[in-house]
């Protein structure tokens, strides 16, 4: 996959998510969005995060997705590819990386517990 202009992150999206966006709370529990597939980057790596609250937590795998990516709520469910051992895991931590028109890698990064 070449680079592009639009997206110079293009060649590493690779992987395909199946998430499962947090709608709220109902009186039956959980409430979810359609399952959507996507295309980015896992990394398989545990790390400490920050999550809404502020506290500090760990985050067993992150997944990277192009810019443009609607924001994937904490305490949805994203399903991660084979390889990867096709675990389901609540996202902990949403972030955007934007450096508004910079030469910066723009993406969002979505920590898995």
């Amino acid at each position: 996959m070449a680079i592009t202009a639009a997206d110079p992150l293009a060649q590493w999206w690779v992987h395909e998510v199946t998430v499962e966006r947090h709608a709220g709370d109902t009186a039956e529990g959980e409430s979810y969005d359609p399952a959507e597939t996507l295309t980015g980057f896992v990394n398989d790596q545990r790390k400490l995060v920050r999550a809404p609250s502020g506290e500090q937590v760990v985050s067993e795998s992150q997944v990277l997705l192009p810019k443009d990516t609607a924001t994937i709520p904490v305490q949805s469910i994203v399903t991660l590819p084979a390889i990867f051992g096709g675990r389901s895991s609540t996202v902990v931590a949403f972030s955007r990386f934007d450096g508004g028109g910079l030469a910066t890698p723009d993406h969002v990064e979505v920590a898995l517990a």
